[in-house]
């Protein structure tokens, strides 16, 4: 079971601040002086990974990755943060008129009407990604599968470089946690691209 989280409390604030008619972010009900932490039971867990798996990659190149999310229920919010090797590769700055760098927001959870993109930020140094989007009602809650975000990396030396999930959050309007698993992917760079071609030869 897991409390609510940050997405709850900067949705709250966000509420306050901006006057947004999302439904309220309340607390279970507590049946003693301790206070009961937010859940939703739901059926199998949501799985939160990256798309495809595995990213091929020349130093200098580009290639494209995508946040998918999948097999989820009643989603408004997700909070979602991953890690790279630095030595190996970067993100390429997806929006050149916000400063500094910045992932392609996907269609999952900002195109069926109102929604803010709290956090939309990564760091090449430390070789950090977050993003954390709500919607906001009258949108439906999102059911299904659909893409998070994409991502853009940047090969820079030959090697493989993990690419993992540090923090994940999914909420319902409410604030409730939603159950999730993870599946993180890999980029090889370089001559280890031709590595993992089938051989032709016979």
């Amino acid at each position: 079971m897991r409390g609510a989280g940050r997405i709850a409390r900067a949705v709250a604030i966000a509420l306050a601040l901006s006057g947004l008619a999302a439904a309220p972010i309340t607390q279970a009900a507590v049946p003693a002086a301790e206070p009961a932490p937010l859940r939703v039971e739901t059926a199998p867990p949501a799985v939160v990974r990256i798309e495809p798996a595995v990213l091929l990659v020349e130093p200098g190149g580009v290639v494209t990755g995508s946040i998918v999310i999948s097999d989820i229920a009643m989603l408004y919010g997700a909070d979602v943060r991953l890690a790279f090797d630095p030595a190996l590769v970067s993100v390429v700055d997806a929006d050149g008129a916000a400063s500094g760098v910045q992932i392609t927001p996907g269609p999952l959870l900002t195109s069926e009407g109102p929604y803010q993109i709290f956090t939309n930020q990564v760091s090449n140094t430390v070789a950090a990604i977050t993003y954390i989007v709500f919607q906001f009602t009258p949108s439906p809650p999102f059911t299904g599968t659909d893409v998070l975000a994409k991502i853009q990396f940047r090969g820079v030396m030959t090697g493989v470089s993990a690419v993992s999930f540090s923090y994940i959050e999914l909420s319902t309007n409410n604030g409730f946690v939603l159950s999730h698993v993870a599946q993180g992917g890999q980029i090889r760079v370089g001559a280890l691209k031709r590595m993992w071609l089938p051989s032709i030869r016979r």
